[in-house]
């Protein structure tokens, strides 16, 4: 599970602002934010990505600069 700072701190790896954030995981920034304030926690799904960014954050910054 992932709490607020966890998924800031992923956010962080990716040197990304929240709406970038958002657009990658295919969420809406006013969740990406919810997420980081810790006033709504990540689906399973999410968690999972959020585990693949975790695991490899520099092949999923290099996906940001082909997009």
């Amino acid at each position: 599970p992932y709490g607020a700072k966890d998924v800031k701190q992923t956010r962080q790896r990716l040197k990304v602002s929240q709406a970038v954030f958002a657009r990658l995981l295919g969420i809406s920034v006013v969740l990406a934010q919810a997420w980081e304030q810790g006033l709504r926690k990540p689906s399973k799904m999410a968690c999972r990505l959020l585990d693949e960014i975790n695991a490899a954050p520099e092949r999923w910054r290099q996906r940001l600069v082909a997009v």
